[in-house]
């Protein structure tokens, strides 16, 4: 059962530190366990509807490495119910992340104008909350950076991406740097700047390492390993895609 969340309403903490302990979970690459987390959370009574967003939010980006048609599902719904509420950030969060999910399907277009409504919607919120706006922001960018590095113009991407990885260094988010780094790097490699995608991508493989991030680091090293191939450094390329594949099979992730 779900209750309304009235502002100034006291916090949860038991709650609070569960998404925090999924959110962990995810970041480790123990998805199955992130997903068990979150559904002992939705079981609970008397959570208010923004905190079973918040989860929920988590719950569709941990789904787009497993079943990422179910995540289209659950990003549907997290869009439905935010409109009804006040909350605008809660708002945005639901259109990026489906945004995003659709940017795992390939279905690009359709993700451009989720980005959009959600730079929208941010675009009403006060700058009394900057912090939290500029991370939104930067997500915004780093959306449409990723978008435009598979449909083009390839520019584009580079631009956004790169003005997303200097607010994020602002914000001081390791793993939304890195992030950044990883996407900025895909769009030098489609842009025909080897030497940069290997520089980025190599940026973002030695955050995520320190992070412990196992499955982020797959993805650092498989593009890595693309752009390796692209300067001509077969060995360094066949090194990163081995130690690709054998995370992603000790995952069982998708992506």
């Amino acid at each position: 059962m779900v209750r309304r969340e009235d502002e100034g309403s006291s916090k949860d903490p038991t709650h609070q530190e569960s998404l925090q302990q999924a959110e962990r979970l995810f970041w480790q690459g123990k998805l199955q366990e992130a997903l068990d987390q979150l559904d002992r959370l939705e079981a609970q009574d008397g959570i208010p509807e923004t905190k079973q967003l918040k989860g929920q939010l988590l719950k569709c980006r941990i789904l787009a490495n497993l079943n990422v048609e179910k995540a289209q599902d659950v990003a549907n719904q997290i869009v439905k119910a935010s409109q009804d509420l006040d909350q605008q950030l809660i708002r945005v969060d639901a259109l990026l992340v489906m945004a995003e999910t659709l940017q795992y399907l390939g279905k690009y277009n359709e993700s451009l104008r989720f980005v959009d409504q959600g730079k929208a919607v941010l675009a009403t919120i006060p700058s009394t909350t900057a912090p939290d706006l500029t991370a939104r922001e930067a997500t915004v960018l780093a959306l449409e950076g990723g978008i435009y590095a598979f449909k083009g113009p390839t520019e584009r991407a580079v631009d956004s991406l790169q003005q997303s990885l200097m607010l994020r260094e602002q914000l001081g988010k390791p793993q939304e740097i890195a992030n950044s780094l990883c996407y900025l790097g895909l769009a030098y490699l489609y842009n025909v700047e080897f030497d940069r995608a290997v520089d980025s991508l190599q940026q973002s493989l030695t955050i995520r390492e320190r992070l412990q991030h196992p499955q982020e680091i797959a993805h650092s090293l498989l593009w890595l390993g693309w752009a390796y191939t692209h300067t001509g450094e077969m060995e360094r390329a066949l090194e990163c895609f081995q130690q690709s594949l054998a995370i992603c099979e000790q995952l069982g992730t998708q992506h």
